[in-house]
């Protein structure tokens, strides 16, 4: 039985409070192509000059503008609005140091222009520490300081004793740049900061999840001090077997099962000094309810989260946040690398049907609405619930340029009203819940981009209704 309810939201009095780690998230989930230039804005040029501790420039510094801060909301940072000046584009800096950026000195759309006035970027180069900047606009320009890093040398091999070539170093709270060494199959970088820190070598299969791993070691990273990791065997790692609970209707639709691993816990993944190394990789759930990991880090805790159509895991929450359910590998039957018979525990979850109406009563056709419930990680952060950034995916790249071409998963908590004005939002978990609206021929007064924010509860599986009267400005009143 559905369960209608009625919200009545006058838009221009609702305040929205969004969370720093949901605002890049709802930016990026408003358009099919978030890389598509719908909203054109003038730009001005941002320079850039880096240089070493002597003061001399620093040539081949790659510089990627990622974000920004504005004067209406000071608290809040902003994924870069590519719809207004395309994706970010990294440049490089020549010989006396010096590279340019275009930022927009305005963004969003009317009338809910906000204004810049502060921009972060990223400095990369393999012979320094890279870091991520904020700097105020206000001068147009900005001299950064890189200092040199410790230095890394890494080669392995597989089980054949060939040599890896595709290799990649994973190090605990920091994403140094390497390149290619001077022996076949090695890589090298001097741009890690000093500090003992979590270090795991990898061979990354991304087509069949077949990846060769290195045990994590800790290793104290010094300036005076060269680390040389060569030749060493990488190995599979475990291999999971496992099903959903038989509670699940069969056959099992749009499913799968998220692995977050951390096989050597310690602090959050982020931190500066006691960082752990985390993996995370997914699993489709095929149509009998199976699903199948070839190669996850061993040891340690391993988190998971699962979904599919009408199911979510049945697993620990922090309000509406779900966090899934989390093994103690100690505690684990694991023969010859191989968890054979992971049972997942699922529920059912909510199917909501958002009804929009105009103030006169009539249907708002063709609105498209999202919501964002999120899924968090141990040690780590959150995310909306269902996205999946594969670590296989991103070894070597900048975690701050994330995008959302880089999920693994679409977002499949969006819907566009029909000719009644009702679209259907599937897969809700209980708790606090809320909605964004857009729609073409309107505009909703409020903070850029993330426009307004319904909230409604969400107290029981199965199917319920919400009705939302709302105000809306034409898009030519301007």
């Amino acid at each position: 039985m559905y369960q209608p309810r009625r919200y009545v939201f006058p838009l221009k009095i609702i305040t929205l409070l969004l969370s720093l780690s949901l605002a890049s998230e709802f930016l990026g989930a408003q358009v099919a192509d978030p890389d598509k230039l719908t909203i054109p804005v003038p730009t001005e040029d941002f320079a850039v000059t880096v240089t070493d501790e002597s003061g001399d420039p620093i040539e081949g510094v790659r510089v990627t503008p990622n974000g920004l801060r504005v004067e209406e909301f000071p608290g809040t940072h902003y994924s870069w609005p590519a719809r207004n000046v395309g994706k970010p584009r990294s440049v490089r800096t020549d010989a006396q140091g010096k590279a340019s950026f275009k930022f927009p000195p305005k963004f969003g759309k009317h009338p809910d222009w906000v204004h810049t006035n502060v921009i972060t970027y990223s400095v990369e180069h393999p012979e320094f520490i890279s870091r991520r900047v904020e700097s105020s606009v206000d001068a147009k320009s900005a001299i950064e300081e890189m200092v040199p890093g410790c230095e890394l040398i890494a080669s392995a091999i597989d089980p054949n004793r060939e040599v890896i070539e595709n290799l990649s170093v994973m190090i605990a709270g920091n994403s140094p740049r390497f390149v290619s060494g001077d022996l076949p199959g090695e890589i090298r970088s001097r741009s890690i900061p000093r500090g003992r820190r979590q270090t795991m070598l990898v061979s990354a299969d991304q087509e069949n999840g077949n990846h060769l791993f290195s045990s994590v070691r800790s290793f104290p990273f010094t300036e005076s001090k060269k680390v040389t990791l060569r030749g060493l065997t990488l190995r599979p790692g475990m291999e999971i077997l496992g099903k959903l609970s038989d509670e699940v209707d069969r056959p099992v639709n749009d499913g799968f099962v998220i692995a977050w691993s951390i096989p050597k816990p310690d602090g959050p993944v982020n931190h500066k000094e006691r960082a752990s190394i985390g993996w995370r990789d997914v699993a489709d759930i095929q149509s009998d309810g199976t699903f199948h990991f070839p190669s996850l880090p061993k040891g340690g805790k391993l988190q998971v989260i699962a979904i599919c159509d009408g199911w979510l895991i049945d697993g620990r929450r922090r309000g509406s946040i779900i966090r899934g359910i989390t093994y103690d590998l100690n505690d684990v039957a694991i023969v010859d690398d191989l968890w054979d018979g992971l049972e997942i525990p699922m529920k059912r979850a909510a199917s909501v049907a958002v009804k929009l109406l105009k103030p006169d009563g009539s249907p708002l056709v063709g609105a498209t609405v999202y919501t964002c419930p999120n899924q968090a990680f141990d040690l780590s952060g959150s995310q909306i619930l269902g996205d999946v950034y594969c670590s296989a995916d991103l070894l070597n790249k900048d975690s701050s340029r994330l995008s959302r071409a880089d999920v693994r998963r679409n977002h499949r908590y969006t819907a566009t009203t029909d000719d009644r004005g009702i679209c259907q939002l599937i897969d809700m978990p209980l708790g606090n819940q809320s909605v964004v609206v857009l729609h073409d021929e309107y505009q909703v007064p409020g903070p850029a981009s993330v426009e307004r924010e319904f909230n409604f509860v969400v107290d029981a599986p199965g199917e319920m209704e919400v009705t939302i009267d709302v105000e809306l400005i034409p898009q030519d009143d301007k």
